[in-house]
């Protein structure tokens, strides 16, 4: 088992903050804690364009937008 290491709650202006001065890292805020996030494979990558193409295709007579994984 690993031990868990101190972490204290953060705020939502805090994590509003340390998301908008963060160009090279994103993060996840979840109950008080910001999670730093990890790239995706190259793989993954080829999914999410072939997903997000499909969509928009399917979409491009309606009211709907297709937003990548980079949206805030």
């Amino acid at each position: 088992m690993v031990a868990q290491p101190h972490r204290t709650l953060m705020s939502v202006e805090d994590y509003l903050a340390l998301d908008r001065d963060s160009v090279d890292a994103r993060y996840e805020y979840i109950d008080g804690y910001a999670y730093m996030m990890s790239g995706g494979t190259l793989n993954h990558s080829i999914i999410c364009i072939n997903v997000t193409s499909l969509l928009r295709n399917l979409l491009r007579d309606s009211s709907c937008r297709v937003y990548n994984s980079d949206a805030r």
